[in-house]
């Protein structure tokens, strides 16, 4: 897929308007345009800040090949599963650590349940 086609797709994809994407690349609608419509070619100091910008690896945007082969590209695709990983990861931990929180917890939470079903009877 040409570059320009690819920038095009991308930033429709991330929802920008060309008018927000230029103002984010600090160019000029125009010139994205121009970019889109293959007409000219981003430079390269536009082109770094196109990665970073549309989140898409350079190889992605020029040579059309996704970033799965590395790490870094597993993580962009996959940052909610990493933070849901992460989270339960973390309070296996606390509750390994501090296993007196939880029973507290717990024990605060029964206390509450039968001081709600005493009311309601």
């Amino acid at each position: 897929m040409e570059i320009g086609k690819k920038l095009k797709e991308k930033r429709q994809q991330l929802g920008l308007t060309q008018e927000d994407a230029a103002a984010k690349l600090l160019i000029s609608r125009q010139t994205l345009s121009s970019w889109e419509n293959g007409k000219t070619m981003p430079d390269y100091e536009s082109l770094k800040m196109i990665t970073k910008i549309y989140e898409i690896s350079f190889d992605e945007l020029t040579l059309g090949q996704e970033d799965n082969s590395s790490w870094s590209g597993w993580l962009k695709k996959n940052k909610q599963l990493c933070f849901s990983v992460g989270f339960v990861i973390a309070g296996a931990l606390l509750f390994l650590i501090y296993p007196e929180v939880f029973s507290t917890i717990y024990q605060s939470g029964r206390d509450f349940g039968r001081s709600v079903v005493n009311a309601l009877m």
